[in-house]
């Protein structure tokens, strides 16, 4: 173990060092798992001071492995002591097992609190870790080691004094400005020279300033303090008890040689404190008389009328109040020498005996008024505060609320003085807010508040309601919206909600915008209610601007919010006043065009069927003419399917619209108006010049077809031959058909 021989610092105020133990380990070499060797492994770090030093320890760091195979190790409590005494301990309490032989599978590493100002004496000093544990087999190891940083000193301010801790004079060593060069500073409570004297007693008398909870009065002075002897009648306080210096007895009373009154300082007993004994001999109370004699028979003894009362001996009542001088002394303590004690008006005499007032207090029942002023000037009562008993002192209802002190209600409003001043409002006007009721009124009878002339803030004063009718306390007395007075200015009834009866409140007329005093403000018909819950404008009487009334929509069945109810393009102002329609049928002639459009567009009249201009075939005849007139399909252009369309057929052609072939002569309207024949003509139904022989139909259809028909009648050409007609003239005419064709052809 190696020991460090330390010295102490020659040029510095302290000296660092480290200590490191090294590691000091515990083994076993037993090599059997199944038997536990316990052992404690040990590190020491020694050094040796020459002589005492302060010393502080700082960045312990304390070690401890433990080396193990499969066989188990345990580690159970560290300690570090110092000079044999224990500074840290740790319980570890840690076990390892299962490796290969034979590393340091545990280590811990721990850094103990920092030690301190440590006074050590001079000589050899340990610091010493052991760790306790178990090992179970030969190779198994556990270890522990310190290391720590020390700094160590006799003079650690190094201000030149050692510490007293080590035999030194400084009794503050972490501070430089502490030491016995220093000059003290008093009642700072540093005790900066260090001579171990109170810091609160200046002048080293024993006794500290009774500034700082001593009993020294002139801590400046060594002479005087709660530890000296007193010396009378040289005016200084020596033992600063805070007494007199003038009274010896400590009876309260100076002495009369140094000012004061005590005729003997040297007895307690006498002084102007003390109660005369008559006829004893001392003067007792140091009045300079014996007391015992009472000339005028009054009850005060002669001595004391002329030192204490300064009374005439020889009169009993020696101010002439009515009252003796005995008795103002010792029953009234009234002045004997003045016949108005309290200054009052009254004479003591008058007070006690007439008015039984304190004539010790000008105001006796304490209302401000002096009593002279009660009985003489207002006639009041100087024993009662309250001479009317309303509630308001006497002085108050006189200088304070001008009311009568002998009147309980100054005003006549029904409401006492004192109520009135509680309510705030003037005892001595019957009306206060001038709204024409009296405050009594208010108050009692209608609820009102007598302070605001118009309670409800609805504008009329509370007395213009109450005589109209209404409810001074509801602002809005038919709970219609609208206050009372502006249902006044309005013209309406603030007793009725609805004044026109419409059906709406006045409020809500006000709100519309509408008359209140009018069911119908726009004169339409219909009343302002029935406007707003059919939607319309009660202040229009044509909410759509269709040129009729909402009324006359209204009898009539169309909407008066639609300007144009059957929306066919015109109003219903003009459909009734302008055209005749009807404003709820969009077709009034129902001939398949709307009003609006034969108006508007076709020129046509809206009430005559014939000449509405609607064609949904576009076959150039209107639905009407065609459903009413020719029979036609309105909805097909060409409804004989003859290639012409039903209009051409009626307009330009006049065949029959509903006969493919309108003249019979077996060629169709429209192939004969192609072919530039007559439709209306039989006889010129012929194939056009420009087709060919071979193609005509008659030629075609063959002799025997037309012998067939001939016979029969009808058929290809329409005409009829008498029956039996001979086959050979049959072929003639056939033949004198086929020539003719022919030279037409070649024409």
């Amino acid at each position: 173990m190696l020991v460090l021989l330390l010295t102490s610092p020659l040029f510095a105020a302290t000296t660092s060092t480290s200590l490191d133990s090294g590691y000091d380990i515990f083994e076993t070499t037993d090599g059997n798992c199944s038997t536990d060797d316990s052992g404690t492994a040990e590190a020491t770090a020694s050094w040796t001071f020459t002589d005492a030093q302060i010393v502080d320890f700082t960045n312990f760091t304390v070690t401890v492995d433990a080396a193990h195979g499969d066989c188990e190790v345990w580690i159970g409590t560290a300690t570090l002591y110092l000079d044999g005494a224990a500074i840290w301990t740790e319980t570890i309490d840690e076990s390892g097992s299962g490796e290969a032989c034979c590393s340091y599978y545990i280590s811990n590493s721990y850094t103990p609190s920092d030690l301190t100002d440590e006074v050590l004496a001079a000589g050899t000093h340990e610091l010493i870790v052991e760790v306790d544990g178990t090992l179970d087999a030969w190779g198994e190891k556990i270890r522990v080691g310190v290391t720590v940083d020390m700094e160590y000193g006799r003079d650690w301010d190094d201000d030149g004094e050692d510490s007293d801790l080590v035999g030194g004079d400084d009794c503050d060593d972490d501070d430089s400005s502490i030491n016995t060069s220093a000059t003290e500073t008093w009642y700072d409570g540093v005790d900066q020279d260090c001579d171990g004297w109170s810091d609160y007693d200046a002048d080293m008398d024993g006794d500290d300033s009774d500034a700082y909870g001593g009993g020294d009065c002139d801590d400046a002075d060594s002479t005087r303090s709660s530890l000296e002897a007193e010396t009378w009648y040289d005016g200084i306080d020596q033992d600063c008890d805070g007494l007199s210096d003038y009274d010896q007895d400590y009876d309260g009373y100076d002495s009369d040689s140094y000012g004061g009154d005590d005729c003997d300082d040297t007895d307690a007993d006498a002084n102007p404190g003390e109660t005369e004994v008559d006829n004893n001999g001392v003067d007792d109370d140091c009045d300079g008389y014996d007391g015992g004699v009472d000339s005028d028979g009054d009850g005060l003894d002669d001595d004391d009328e002329v030192y204490t009362y300064g009374t005439d001996p020889d009169d009993d009542d020696s101010d002439d109040d009515g009252l003796d001088d005995g008795e103002e002394v010792l029953t009234y303590d009234t002045d004997p020498n003045d016949e108005d004690s309290d200054g009052d008006g009254l004479s003591d005499g008058d007070e006690v005996n007439r008015y039984s007032t304190d004539p010790n207090d000008e105001d006796s029942d304490d209302d401000g008024l002096t009593d002279g002023d009660e009985v003489n000037t207002y006639d009041t009562d100087p024993n009662d505060e309250d001479t009317d008993g309303e509630g308001l002192t006497d002085y108050e209802e006189i200088f304070t609320y001008g009311t009568d002190p002998n009147d309980t209600d100054t005003d006549g409003d029904n409401v006492n003085d004192y109520r009135e001043v509680r309510l705030g409002t003037d005892p001595n006007d019957e009306d206060t807010d001038d709204d024409g009721l009296m405050d009594g009124q208010e108050v009692n009878t209608y609820k009102t508040d007598p302070l605001d002339a118009d309670t409800d803030d609805d504008g009329c004063s509370d007395g213009d309601e109450v005589t109209i009718g209404t409810d001074p306390l509801v602002a809005d007395s038919d709970g219609d919206g609208v206050d009372d007075c502006n249902e006044l200015a309005d013209g309406t009834d603030p007793n009725d909600s609805d004044s026109d009866d419409d059906g709406l409140s006045d409020g809500e007329e006000d709100v519309l915008g509408t008359d209140p005093n009018d069911a119908d403000t726009d004169d339409d018909g219909l009343s302002d209610l029935e406007e707003v819950e059919g939607g319309t404008d009660p202040t229009d009487a044509d909410t759509d601007d269709d040129g009729l009334s909402d009324g006359d929509e209204s009898d009539l069945g169309s909407d008066p919010l639609d300007e144009d109810t059957d929306d066919d393009g015109l109003s219903d102002g003009e459909e009734v006043n302008d055209y005749g329609t009807d404003p709820l049928d969009a077709d009034t002639d129902d001939g398949g065009r709307s009003d609006g459009e034969e108006v508007l567009y076709d020129g046509t009249d809206p009430n005559d069927p014939s000449d509405d201009l609607s064609d949904r075939d576009d076959d150039g005849l209107s639905d009407w003419v065609e459903d009413n007139e020719t029979g036609t399909d309105p909805d097909d252009p060409d409804s004989d399917d003859d290639g012409l369309t039903d209009g051409e057929e009626v307009y330009e052609h006049e065949t029959d619209p509903l006969d493919p072939d309108t003249d019979g002569g077996g060629v169709e309207d429209g192939e004969e108006v192609d072919n530039g024949t007559d439709p209306n003509d039989p006889d010129d139904d012929y194939p056009p010049e420009d087709s060919e022989l071979d193609s005509d139909p008659i030629i075609d259809s063959g002799l025997t077809g037309v012998e067939d028909g001939l016979q029969k009648g009808g058929g290809g050409c329409g005409c009829s031959a008498r029956p039996g007609l001979p086959a050979g003239l049959v072929t003639i005419l056939l033949l004198s058909l086929a020539g003719l064709r022919r030279r037409r052809l070649a024409e």
